[in-house]
């Protein structure tokens, strides 16, 4: 929650810090997945792939570290790495929206249109779903 105000110094740091700390009590998805996301941010993929393959040890079902892990395979090149990753949650959209890139990267654009179509899909149901 620190990370979105602006006023605080050296956010990151702060942030890393306390996912470090959450850690130290035993694994929480949420800090594999704030740490993740930090070295993601940082462009340290391969750490980010480590930190994030350590979460998912301990939450192998967990929807956003799988995705995290198939977008720094992305970041990689490894997109029939992030495919077999991505697919396993095709009921979200943002896994279908990564899914469509990783088919567009290999030259695909027959699955590409597909999973793109899914996730517009996907996300009109919701979008119309709530109420106002």
């Amino acid at each position: 929650d620190y990370s979105n105000i602006e006023q605080i110094p050296d956010r990151g740091r702060i942030a890393e810090q306390l996912f470090r700390r959450a850690l130290s009590y035993g694994p929480t998805e949420r800090a594999y997945l704030g740490l993740g996301l930090l070295r993601q941010r940082d462009r340290d993929i391969p750490g980010a792939v480590d930190i994030v393959s350590e979460g998912l040890k301990y939450f192998p079902h967990s929807e956003g570290l799988n995705i995290c892990l198939g977008t720094n395979y992305m970041n990689q090149g490894r997109f029939s790495e992030a495919l077999r990753i991505l697919h396993q949650f095709e009921q979200s959209p943002q896994a279908l929206h990564h899914i469509a890139v990783c088919y567009q990267a290999l030259g695909d654009p027959k699955n590409e249109a597909a999973f793109k179509k899914r996730a517009q899909v996907l996300e009109n149901g919701r979008n119309t779903s709530k109420k106002p």
